[in-house]
């Protein structure tokens, strides 16, 4: 009576006075290698991929969010929008830093038109052209994935090194040397090329929404300009019987000294009236609501004379970029205190 399989494999048997059965123990050995490599591949499998997904899945959409780059995944090689796994944070230095770190890697992309950055993400604008089935590319925006070459992702930059947020004051005059490629606004006024197009912008909506003919009165100005303006100041001052130093003084209140003014660098723009007058008009109520989602600043707050150390200026307005100027308008941060902050 043939004897009932206890469903264990017969690897051989070594009793005494019989030759090791050699066959079957390879036999075995091989299917038990067999059964081993497909569970390890099939859990291996498993983990990775529910790794992969766990980060983006779990992200709560409310929180306020820096983007991790070593969390984006790897896909197509077409015009991919950049929507990296979010890490959660309440660190100002964090969100300014991720601002500069998706600014950064579009650019690597090719694939970067505009940054709007919020407190609460950030919404990419991509161009697509040049590819087949771009409607396949773009995808679900809901859930995008960013193409970066691996060897791109290098230690990101300092947001201190971003051009955007040059501290330009009587402390921190022009950088010796200091290059800039300048472009026409409304055909008049200069301005920094790499933020005019935002400027026009902002322009060409505060008209629309307001039905206020907003404009530009001084872009960019140059050294000999501004110092031309400083002395005419001064010397207005002397002729109504001021001392040297007391004209000096007035005059820093609204004009800057020459090399330490932010329209040497081509990123302040003056509107309309140069008077506190101008808090009073539609455009800049608009202004106020809306200015930092173009990445512009009210850079001479009335709050803010004590650490600016220049008189409530309701006119004057600066561009530091849509991520910056959100953060700075969340916090309640003039520049001065949004530098000093991520610096320390």
């Amino acid at each position: 009576m043939p004897a009932k399989y206890d469903g264990r494999i017969n690897l051989g048997s070594e009793s005494k006075g019989e030759k090791p059965g050699y066959l079957s123990l390879g036999i075995g050995a091989f299917i038990f290698i067999m059964i081993f490599s497909t569970v390890f591949m099939l859990m291996g499998g498993q983990y990775h991929k529910s790794d992969q997904n766990n980060s983006i899945k779990n992200q709560e959409p409310e929180d306020k969010i820096t983007i991790s780059v070593q969390a984006g995944v790897m896909e197509s090689n077409g015009s991919a929008i950049m929507a990296c796994s979010p890490r959660i944070s309440g660190n100002v230095a964090n969100l300014a830093e991720a601002g500069n770190n998706v600014a950064l890697d579009a650019t690597r992309t090719g694939s970067l038109d505009r940054i709007n950055g919020t407190m609460d993400g950030y919404k990419i604008k991509t161009n697509d052209r040049g590819y087949k089935d771009n409607n396949q590319r773009r995808g679900d925006r809901k859930g995008m994935t960013m193409v970066i070459n691996p060897e791109d992702l290098d230690k990101p930059p300092s947001p201190l090194d971003d051009w955007r947020i040059m501290l330009v004051n009587a402390d921190n005059p022009v950088p010796k040397g200091y290059s800039l490629r300048l472009t026409n606004i409304e055909g008049y006024f200069l301005f920094d090329e790499r933020a005019a197009n935002d400027l026009k912008d902002l322009i060409k909506d505060c008209r629309q929404e307001t039905n206020y003919q907003l404009k530009v009165r001084t872009g960019y100005r140059s050294y000999t300009l501004q110092e031309s303006l400083y002395r005419t100041k001064i010397r207005s001052h002397l002729n109504r019987g001021k001392s040297r130093t007391e004209a000096e003084r007035l005059t820093r209140n609204y004009i800057a000294v020459p090399g330490t003014s932010e329209h040497e660098i081509g990123l302040a723009v003056d509107f309309n009236i140069l008077t506190l007058d101008f808090e009073n008009t539609p455009a800049f109520k608009w202004l106020e609501k809306n200015a930092h989602k173009y990445g512009f600043i009210l850079r001479y707050p009335r709050d803010k004379q004590s650490i600016t150390k220049i008189k409530y200026e309701p006119w004057h307005f600066r561009y530091v970029g849509p991520v910056h100027a959100r953060i700075m308008k969340s916090y309640d941060l003039c520049l001065e205190e949004y530098v000093d902050y991520l610096k320390n």
